[in-house]
């Protein structure tokens, strides 16, 4: 290196230079073998969210009131049935992929929505195996959820290589909505993303909406022969609807009512939920 006043050249070694006294590098700081390490930072708190508003049945109770609201105009009615299909349809084509049949949903503005599946792929079924033995080995350490694993390994099989996969893509539907209706309960519950009181009430009218939009139907197809001449005749794109499809097809009945009910006691899973919940908040 060169001094950077006088120009001239220095050694590596030399800390000032020999002829102008230019100081060209500071010694480095002795380190102290001995002395304790620095103690480890307090991470940062988290931004505190704003407090809760609303106790858990409250915000069910005002859920309650505004599941109506998605039936009382055309406008709204027509959201409220878009809505309903969407988790309907998401439904059939979750569990026709789990068994290994591809499907895709098809929701037509005017209406309509289906969820029509194509043949099963041995690919996808050997793929859903794969990840089921996963599943059981990553929780070998862990008893609750190694039994899960190994019970879903002993059914998966069964309803994926029988006919009851048919029945399971006909029910989907029906079922496909109340997941999202108990999806939304614990949301709203738990406090959404912002934890605000509008936006947790949001969540339970739309639960509310769901849940109370099937056990309509399956108390009218148990109760009211008007209610299952109108639900054979209204299927979308002309096709028939799931539960006459699951009587006849996978029952070998005419009857609903096996159907209706099997909705109907899937309609208290979300209810059951909810009270679980909202009496745990209470408690605690």
């Amino acid at each position: 290196m060169r001094c950077p006043r006088c120009d001239r050249p220095a050694r590596d070694d030399e800390l000032a230079c020999g002829l102008c006294g230019e100081v060209l590098r500071r010694p480095a700081a002795p380190v102290d073998r001995f002395a304790p390490p620095p103690e480890p930072r307090a991470p940062d708190p988290a931004p505190a969210r704003p407090p809760r508003r609303g106790g858990p049945f409250t915000v069910l109770g005002v859920g309650v009131l505004l599941a109506p609201v998605l039936t009382l105009t055309p406008v709204l009615q027509y959201m409220g049935w878009f809505l309903g299909s969407l988790c309907h349809e998401t439904g059939h084509v979750a569990a026709a992929w789990a068994v290994g049949c591809p499907a895709f949903p098809a929701i037509r503005l005017d209406g309509h929505a289906a969820a029509v599946h194509r043949e099963q792929q041995r690919l996808l079924v050997a793929a859903a195996l794969l990840a089921l033995l996963a599943f059981a080995w990553v929780s070998r350490r862990r008893p609750a959820r190694l039994a899960l694993a190994l019970v879903l390994l002993v059914v998966y099989p069964v309803v994926a290589l029988t006919s009851v996969r048919e029945g399971l893509f006909l029910l989907a539907g029906h079922l496909g909505e109340l997941t999202f209706a108990t999806l939304f309960v614990v949301r709203g519950l738990d406090g959404g993303f912002t934890g605000s009181f509008a936006e947790r009430c949001a969540h339970a009218g739309v639960a509310a909406y769901l849940v109370g939009r099937n056990a309509h139907l399956a108390l009218g197809l148990l109760t009211s022969e008007a209610a299952r001449e109108t639900y054979g005749e209204s299927g979308s794109f002309g096709l028939v609807n799931d539960l006459l499809r699951f009587s006849r097809e996978v029952l070998g009945t005419s009857s609903l009512a096996p159907g209706a009910l099997t909705v109907l006691a899937a309609c208290l899973v979300p209810v059951v939920v909810a009270i679980l919940r909202a009496t745990r908040r209470d408690d605690a």
